[in-house]
């Protein structure tokens, strides 16, 4: 049976969770040996539960944060991990984990993934950026593929001169159904009003996904409620700004989440390809998201998308827009199968690649 290790970081609330939640039952269906190694969230984030469900390993100093002590240690200890597991493949996610292991002399093929846009974070300064824009090139060299959850991430690496065309794929999974349940239920359970429309907005509460746009629209919009579902560095000066109309729940189970909501908004100043989106989707939502790239690619589709400028007045609009929108539209989604396959189809590649 072939093996494939996994490194990240951290594995917290989100995207990358979901990613790797719908990932690795899929390849060990189809005859992969699995195991996630991975290290300690970081203050104001939360564990996500599938480092219980699915096959993982802890590395004890491996984090987000750069620490070239503890960083060191990680990389050691993932060494001796390589060694031990024998992987066929190396499948690496996000910055941290791509960089301490692409720096290991192995034999191993190693795929690295970027789950979101690294190079547009607005909480990275220029000269951050241009560090990480060549370290990834140096990296990419050492990299049998580079997998992206978006096409135009793809086109920004290349054109910062990160990695060849013929080293990319875009793959990301779609989302398992979303059963939903009583509305009335869960806005009892929360101490949520249904006397008014239910705006939701999901995600970490972190720069990059520029919550504050969020308060700000609430604020001019009182014949709404909005729920915010999620933690982060943001949370505890966020809830001081909020108006009245805005209750946080913290993160809650898919289920609660989008059984809840009536209007899903993205304020994010950047994306690869949006997991709440995709789930929105899943349960045919009207969307009102900010007009970038990732979200313009996820919502090509996607007849009940409403974009909007960075800017308050924009968004409240294109919210008005939406809540006179009563129809709903089967969404014909890729299965999670056809994912499963299409990553192992890239390991099966790389195998037989006669540069590996």
């Amino acid at each position: 049976m072939p093996k494939v290790l996994h490194v990240i970081a951290r594995i917290n609330r989100g995207g990358t969770a979901r990613y790797l939640e719908n990932l690795i039952p899929g390849l060990q269906d189809l005859g992969w040996e699995t195991l996630i190694a991975t290290g300690k969230v970081q203050q104001g984030e939360e564990e996500d539960s599938i480092v219980s469900e699915l096959p993982v390993i802890k590395i004890q100093q491996l984090g987000r944060k750069i620490s070239l002590l503890n960083d060191f240690k990680a990389r050691n200890e993932i060494r001796a991990l390589i060694k031990n597991f024998k992987p066929d493949i190396i499948q690496t996610h996000t910055f941290k984990a791509g960089l301490l292991v692409r720096t290991i002399r192995t034999k191993v093929p190693i795929i690295h993934t970027f789950h979101g846009h690294l190079l547009a974070d607005p909480s990275f300064k220029k000269k951050t950026v241009k560090l990480i824009i060549q370290v990834e090139k140096f990296l990419a060299k050492n990299s049998a593929h580079l997998l992206t959850t978006g096409e135009h991430v793809v086109q920004d690496l290349l054109k910062c001169g990160i990695g060849k065309k013929n080293q990319y794929s875009s793959v990301f999974p779609k989302i398992k159904t979303i059963e939903k349940i009583s509305k009335n239920q869960i806005a009892n359970h929360f101490n949520v009003p249904l006397n008014r429309p239910i705006i939701g907005w999901v995600g970490r509460l972190e720069p990059v996904k520029n919550p504050q746009l969020m308060i700000r629209v609430a604020s001019m919009m009182d014949d709404c409620f909005f729920v915010v579902f999620g933690t982060g560095n943001l949370l505890a000066g966020l809830q001081a700004q909020a108006p009245l109309n805005v209750k946080f729940l913290g993160w809650q189970e898919r289920t609660e989440i989008w059984s809840l909501i009536d209007i899903y908004i993205s304020t994010s100043f950047n994306e690869g390809i949006s997991n709440s989106i995709l789930e929105a989707k899943a349960v045919n939502l009207p969307i009102v998201a900010s007009r970038i790239p990732g979200n313009l690619e996820s919502l090509s589709d996607y007849d009940l998308a409403f974009f909007a400028d960075l800017n308050y007045n924009s968004f409240t609009l294109k919210i008005q827009e939406a809540l006179s929108v009563s129809r709903r539209i089967k969404i014909n989604n890729q299965s999670n199968h056809s994912f499963h396959t299409t990553v192992n189809n890239i390991y099966r590649r790389v195998l037989n690649s006669s540069d590996y």
